[in-house]
């Protein structure tokens, strides 16, 4: 980790580190994170006490050969390697590019942390606050399920890495870097849900190799393991124990996550959930508009729309442009379906509510400039008679950017 910091790749450091070892570096491992660098730290396992030793002599004397662009950083690596074997109560020192009084116990120096024979594994990671509480990493198998979990942890403004909310952010970097850093660096805990498509498949390997070369440098929990099944997870020991995603609900587990990570169940409002969703382009909807806040979202990514209703009577309702996604709200006055509706750029988002009645079309722009037109089938009214507040429309989300809904002849 020193070498790195002073500005050596995980290439760099793996060539001087198989120069000592006389071992051939891994032809397969070609990118710098995760792979060679997951190289670097196995190397560095099993490497023996005086091993070690030479090993950080050679690395020393690559940081402060001549004209390397990184030459000037070998005072700082030596210092800061010697502050940390001082702090670790490990008996030697690196003085002129040599080690003086070594150690006659095996000293794993590997990756930056001591073993258990000195005074416990120095617990490594971020040096600065983590940017996620929490990351998930899953297989596309169980995205439905860790979603719902995503989006509960969301409502408790807990900051989880999960990919479906970093689409735009994640649009246009190297996958492997990106995934690597979340699952390796920028995260409190990992939750791993495991299953037989998790180990099987690319991404989910990724992620787990990453999350595993984390997992050797902590001294406490890192990875809290969700099982779908029994498949067994290279790396991961036979020991950790888990939680089964068949006994809790989505909630439970979110909550459960909320309490590991310190963040009591009530401290939010208990309107703070996420409200129901329907994901499709085209859909029909039934609920209740007294519950979660009158919210009600359809569609995903940039195609969302968080609706709000607001009760108005047993022919209106009222819906308002408060949610975040929301851009504006309008009425097509003149349109019986929602295929009429021929240019929604063209109505009157200026006010924040609108009350259709019966029939009526109302239109929701968002803030990616994209339209959803919904027409109102059915509304009830508990302070009229009716047994519940029930709110039934239908909707089409035009994907292509237009405001030309005629194409939803069907609607």
């Amino acid at each position: 980790m020193l070498a790195k910091a002073a500005g050596m790749k995980p290439s760099a450091i793996r060539e001087v580190i198989c120069g000592v070892l006389l071992v051939l570096p891994d032809p397969n491992n070609w990118s710098e994170h995760p792979n060679i660098w997951d190289e670097v730290v196995w190397l560095m396992d099993d490497a023996s006490g005086d091993k070690v030793h030479s090993i950080v002599e050679a690395l020393y004397a690559e940081l402060a050969a001549p004209r390397r662009r990184y030459s000037q950083t070998a005072p700082e690596f030596a210092r800061r390697l010697n502050d940390f074997l001082a702090e670790n109560g490990i008996g030697w020192k690196l003085i002129d590019g040599h080690i003086a009084e070594k150690a006659t116990a095996s000293m794993a120096f590997r990756s930056g942390r001591t073993t258990s024979e000195t005074t416990g594994r120095a617990k490594k990671g971020p040096t600065e606050a983590p940017r996620y509480q929490v990351a998930l990493s899953f297989a596309g198998e169980q995205r439905d399920y860790v979603e719902e979990v995503a989006r509960h942890l969301q409502s408790r403004s807990i900051a989880v890495f999960y990919d479906g909310f970093e689409e735009v952010g994640l649009w246009g970097r190297s996958g492997v870097e990106a995934f690597h850093a979340a699952f390796a660096e920028q995260s409190a805990y990992v939750v791993m849900f495991i299953s037989e498509a998790y180990v099987s498949k690319a991404w989910p390997s990724h992620e787990r190799r990453s999350a595993l070369s984390r997992m050797i440098e902590e001294e406490d929990q890192y990875i809290l393991p969700v099982r779908f099944d029994d498949t067994r997870v290279p790396g991961l020991p036979a020991d950790t124990l888990y939680l089964s995603a068949h006994d809790y609900t989505t909630a439970q587990l979110a909550t459960m996550i909320a309490q590991k990570l310190g963040v009591q169940p009530f401290a939010g409002k208990a309107s703070e959930v996420p409200p129901p969703r329907m994901t499709s382009p085209t859909g029909e909807v039934v609920f209740d508009y007294s519950s979660f806040d009158g919210r009600y979202v359809i569609g995903s990514g940039v195609l969302e729309f968080e609706t709000k209703w607001t009760k108005a009577s047993d022919t209106s309702i009222h819906v308002y442009n408060d949610p975040t996604s929301i851009h504006g709200v309008a009425l097509a006055r003149r349109c019986a379906s929602i295929s009429q509706v021929q240019d929604a750029s063209s109505l009157d988002y200026t006010s924040r509510t609108r009350t259709p009645s019966l029939g009526q079309i109302v239109v929701l722009r968002n803030t990616g400039g994209f339209y959803a037109a919904l027409q109102v089938l059915g509304i009830k009214d508990d302070s009229r008679l009716d047994d519940r507040d029930e709110i039934r429309f239908r909707y089409a989300i035009q994907s292509d950017g237009s405001a030309d809904f005629a194409e939803f002849v069907d609607l």
